[in-house]
């Protein structure tokens, strides 16, 4: 800190000691006596061309003040570029009294323009003091650009015709300008220079400089602020310097601040990525947790699901069964079952619910608890009158609130084991039932047909019958879903060679034609497009 403060001092001094430079050349005469020889004759375009690079100096500084404000939109980036707006317009009508003392060109007189300087000069003057008392610190505009151009025109308006004003009253008024156009030259030049000193910014350094460059040269060359001799042409050289050093100050403040703008959008940016990597990886972990819970509860279900199946191999008196289910998702949608009605019938249906997955498995669950219901009834119906249990069913089911577009195709049977009688009745399912008998004579379950379950009770109100046969021992039934003969399997699997397997297995006990029929579906367990379930009855 005690060396920053050194530096600033030793800056102060040489501010201070280049205005003392200033003083010194006005009064050298041999520099004087030189500038006559070689440049008397062209001082006139000497102070043109001076007068012109301070215009482009100003002109800088107000455009660099007017694209720092679209940036950053800040007051005091406004309040300079009216500053220098109105520096602007009086190094031109200092330029143009100039050019009026040789060739006169307009209409206006020195006094005039002298007064107007003066009024411009004590309005700049108060704007900076403002700035250093008010504007310490920044302070946000949401004004659009648009704006600027007519602010600034209201506010010369408003200049000009406070100056209109003032030249029609007394030269007293004149010599109050002047009282405070001094006072206000020191206030600045006192708080800039503290200021300067504590924070030590550049362009608190540059407006410093520019302070004192002004005062030396308003106050040691009076007579000769418009002038083209020697002294004047040496004013506003030294002028035309502290606005040069004024507008570096300010290109660096706006090159700096806009570095610093990107750095801190690129600080935002990684802080943003890194919240944003935070917050994926945080939502990866909730999303693998809700996976991880989502794959343990459909395993669950799995099992469940598996655990209402009959077990792979049944036998009762005078039936044995042997099933298989092959789900093409985990949770499967075809269902089958095998059950004791009474000590001489025994239950059975295979069924196809529409899509796969958990509400499949919940539609097979549903019907699972329907036909294994311990109601009278449908024991009754179960055993007598499967179309009945199909009928009651279809009626249950359009209760229920299942979507619109679930349907369910089932078979169902009951096998009267004293006397060999096979009831059933179909609701739409696509796969009959293939009977083998004894003999080797094939035929189909196709005395019975009927409507799928779904939500048509509205519109609908099918009709279910049930159809019987005889069964002597020896003879086998095949049930199974459309899921095995399905040609999108892969299988190359036809109803033409499931026989001819049944009829090469029927000498054989049933795990035969099981692991036969495995056999040519393990290729494919991992890639089914349908489920595959099916079960063989044969009657012993």
């Amino acid at each position: 800190m005690r060396e920053e403060l050194k530096e600033r001092g030793l800056n102060v001094g040489i501010f201070v000691l280049t205005a003392l430079l200033f003083v010194a050349l006005t009064r050298a005469r041999l520099v004087h006596d030189l500038f006559q020889i070689y440049l008397g004759n062209q001082a006139f375009n000497v102070s043109i061309v001076l007068q012109l690079a301070s215009l482009a100096a100003a002109s800088g500084l107000l455009i660099i003040n007017l694209y720092s404000f679209s940036l950053f939109r800040e007051m005091r980036q406004l309040l300079f570029s009216f500053i220098f707006l109105v520096l602007l317009t009086i190094l031109a009508m200092n330029l143009m009294m100039s050019v009026n003392e040789n060739l006169p060109l307009t209409l206006l007189e020195k006094p005039q323009l002298q007064g107007g300087i003066l009024f411009l000069l004590l309005i700049a003057m108060t704007l900076l003091f403002v700035k250093l008392l008010i504007m310490r610190k920044r302070v946000p505009v949401s004004m659009p650009m648009r704006r600027v151009p007519f602010i600034f025109l209201g506010l010369s308006i408003l200049v000009l015709a406070g100056f209109m004003w003032l030249s029609k009253e007394s030269a007293v008024l004149a010599d109050i300008e002047e009282a405070l156009l001094y006072i206000l030259l020191f206030s600045n030049f006192i708080g800039y220079s503290l200021f300067y000193l504590i924070e030590g910014t550049a362009i608190t350094g540059g407006i410093l400089f520019a302070l004192i460059i002004g005062i030396s040269t308003y106050f040691f060359t009076p007579g000769n602020f418009f002038t083209t001799d020697y002294q004047g042409i040496l004013g506003i050289l030294f002028r035309g310097i502290a606005l040069v050093v004024l507008l570096n100050a300010f290109y660096r403040e706006l090159f700096s601040s806009y570095l610093l703008e990107v750095e801190d959008l690129n600080t935002q940016r990684d802080l943003y990525t890194e919240n944003l990597k935070e917050v994926v990886e945080e939502r990866t972990r909730e999303l693998q947790k809700a996976n991880d819970q989502l794959e343990r509860e459909i395993d669950a279900a799995k099992r469940l699901q598996q655990s209402l199946l009959p077990v792979k191999d049944i036998v009762y008196s005078n039936a044995s069964f042997i099933s298989r289910n092959m789900p093409c998702d985990r949770l499967s949608g075809d269902f089958f079952d095998i059950y004791t009605i009474d000590e001489d019938r025994v239950g059975m249906y295979i069924l196809d619910v529409s899509g796969h997955g958990i509400n499949a498995a919940l539609m097979n669950i549903y019907i699972y608890h329907y036909i294994r219901s311990s109601s009278p009834l449908i024991k009754r119906l179960i055993g007598d009158k499967p179309h009945e249990n199909l009928r009651y069913l279809y009626d249950e089911f359009n209760k229920m609130n299942f979507p619109d577009h679930m349907h369910v195709v089932i078979f169902i049977a009951a096998y009267d084991m004293k006397n060999g009688v096979l009831t059933y009745a179909s609701g739409g399912l696509n796969a009959q039932p293939i009977v083998l008998r004894h003999t080797g004579d094939l035929e189909v379950l196709d005395q019975s047909s009927g409507f799928p379950i779904c939500k048509m009770a509205d519109f609908f109100t099918p009709e279910y019958f049930s159809a019987q046969i005889q069964l002597y021992k020896g003879d086998r039934i095949f049930f199974y879903t459309d899921g095995l003969l399905d040609e999108r399997q892969g299988i190359d699997l036809t109803e033409e060679d499931l026989k001819i397997l049944l009829l090469e297995t029927m000498d054989e006990p049933l795990v035969v034609l099981d692991r036969a029929l495995n056999k040519r579906l393990e290729p494919i367990g991992d890639s089914l497009v349908d489920d595959i379930s099916y079960f063989m009855m044969e009657a012993t």
